[in-house]
């Protein structure tokens, strides 16, 4: 549950008050997030760094790497090719 709030944190820019809030409220999140009442603010990087500290298991980066797969293999990226993002090109 932690894991999946996290990942839809990072994909909408959301703060941990806006997560708080589309978990509590928005059906659209209760769904994958089954448990809401057990959330309060902060507690899912509090709960993240209390396991990585007892078991030295970054689960976040774990799954971050994961996905990173899935997409690769997904859209058939080879890793030779070197990419630029357009937004770091200076218009001079």
């Amino acid at each position: 549950m932690i894991a999946g709030m996290l990942i839809i944190k990072e994909l909408f820019s959301y703060t941990d008050d806006d997560l708080l809030e589309a978990t509590l409220f928005d059906v659209r999140y209760q769904y994958p997030c089954t448990q809401p009442a057990l959330l309060n603010r902060r507690s899912i990087r509090q709960r993240l760094y209390a396991y990585e500290k007892e078991t030295g298991n970054d689960v976040m980066q774990d799954e971050m790497e994961s996905l990173a797969d899935v997409f690769v293999t997904m859209l058939g990226i080879r890793g030779q090719t070197k990419r630029m993002d357009s937004l770091m090109v200076a218009s001079s």
